[in-house]
């Protein structure tokens, strides 16, 4: 997503998390997994969906 729209900081897991949904209500296969944070950050948080 970041390639796409830039530096989104925060808010990349909160619209990382509608984009999944809707992967996941299309035809694609597979889990979906959402991350915020990192090694450079002082918090992480991860979510994985599973159809």
């Amino acid at each position: 997503m970041e390639a796409q729209q830039g530096p989104l900081s925060g808010a990349l897991g909160v619209l990382q998390c509608p984009a999944a949904g809707a992967h996941l209500e299309s035809d694609a296969t597979g889990n979906v997994l959402a991350t915020a944070g990192g090694p450079h950050h002082d918090a992480a948080a991860a979510l994985l969906l599973t159809p």
